[in-house]
């Protein structure tokens, strides 16, 4: 007895053949290509947080340390921004606070 399965072969008209190739199958039509629309880009708008800055150059009067180191945590801000201009005024005071301590302690 044979223990392998017979391997029966169909004639080849009896075999099926595909209609059509695997690429033809799989192929989207040029028409269809490029027809559906992209979502709009939205800008973001971003809220700026300057109280740790206005905190900052508050502080800066008793600790200059501070006003220097907000500048330097807000230097990133775009030009002209709320954030940056108390960071500039921050390290200004920063800045004027350890000139006067200075003067005074002469």
């Amino acid at each position: 007895m044979d223990t392998q399965p017979s391997k029966r072969q169909l004639p080849y008209s009896a075999q099926q053949q595909p209609s059509r190739s695997c690429e033809e199958a799989y192929q989207v039509p040029s028409a269809v290509v490029g027809t559906v629309p992209r979502a709009p880009v939205m800008e973001r708008q971003h809220v700026e947080d300057v109280s740790c800055a206005k905190a900052g150059c508050l502080l800066s009067t008793c600790f200059p340390f501070v006003g220097w180191v907000t500048y330097f945590a807000n230097s990133n801000a775009p030009a002209g921004s709320e954030r940056r201009e108390w960071a500039n005024r921050a390290c200004g005071t920063g800045t004027a606070c350890c000139c006067l301590a200075f003067l005074l302690s002469l």
